[in-house]
């Protein structure tokens, strides 16, 4: 094995939020001949990455959720998984949210059916317009409820804040003396008006799954990571050679060692192969 090469979907490999460009996909299949380790570490859901990347024809490891869940590809088969318990994270977040006019989701993660939990109520009218084309999107069900009253044993994967910039910096400060979970601010994929804040376990971050991987596996000649945004950046950290998107926050692009032109222009493929030369 030569190495790992450790892969954001959105805004990275692809601009379209359902395929990857079949050059993108046919480079990385060379690079898999050529006896390197392909892994995807991805905020989405399994459900809604895998619809991303079914045409692929290689092997490959996906990380979702921030690497909550690690799943071995094709097979689906479950290598690790890491999660929040509900009963320490939901009070802490009812609390900050109290008085707020949207609310937050719940997904249960891949085992449990990729389950995405809502209360509809809580949200505006203009926010329940982008969560049913969210849902249209990303296809893994969702189950409305009246109350996150979960059974007190009950974990998840990932919890997801939406709303403005300005609402989710109010919210990142208030989370910012949490200590037990990862918190990280990304701009949303779908709507340019939009934040999410990402809460897993504090195992549960790119970096680790990365990491956790090379300790597992074998580590090569060298790991290369690359992606777009700050929850992108332990990765980077984890890896011999970082790549940044050049649409990256300027904080990813100072840890980056390559600059990769933006993922419409296909800009990863010229990346990585000035990645993988250097080995």
């Amino acid at each position: 094995m030569k190495g790992w090469i450790a892969l954001d979907i959105d805004g990275t490999i692809t601009d379209d939020m359902h395929s990857v460009p079949p050059e993108v996909s046919s480079y990385l299949g060379s690079l898999v001949v050529q006896q390197w380790q392909i892994m995807f570490i991805t905020g989405r859901t399994f459900s809604y990455a895998h619809s991303a990347l079914k045409s692929l024809q290689f092997p490959y490891y996906l990380a979702v959720q921030n690497g909550a869940d690690i799943i071995q590809m094709p097979q689906k088969k479950m290598i690790a998984r890491y999660y929040l318990q509900g009963a320490q994270v939901i009070p802490v977040l009812e609390k900050f949210y109290n008085g707020q006019k949207e609310d937050y989701l719940i997904y249960s993660g891949f085992e449990k059916g990729d389950f995405c939990y809502w209360r509809p109520q809580h949200f505006s009218q203009e926010m329940i317009s982008y969560m049913q084309k969210l849902q249209k999107l990303a296809k893994e069900p969702w189950q409305a409820m009246e109350s996150f009253a979960f059974e007190e044993q009950m974990s998840f994967p990932l919890i997801k804040c939406i709303g403005s910039k300005e609402v989710m910096e109010k919210i990142e400060a208030q989370l910012k003396d949490f200590t037990d979970v990862e918190k990280t601010m990304i701009r949303d994929t779908i709507s340019n008006n939009l934040y999410l804040i990402l809460i897993t376990d504090s195992n549960a971050t790119k970096g680790r799954a990365l990491t956790r991987m090379v300790d597992g596996k074998g580590r090569g000649r060298l790991i290369i990571a690359a992606g777009d945004d700050l929850n992108d950046l332990s990765m980077l950290k984890a890896a011999d050679i970082g790549i940044a998107m050049e649409t990256a926050p300027k904080i990813l692009l100072q840890e980056a060692d390559i600059v990769a032109s933006r993922a419409s222009e296909l800009g990863i493929i010229k990346a990585l192969k000035e990645a993988v030369s250097k080995i």
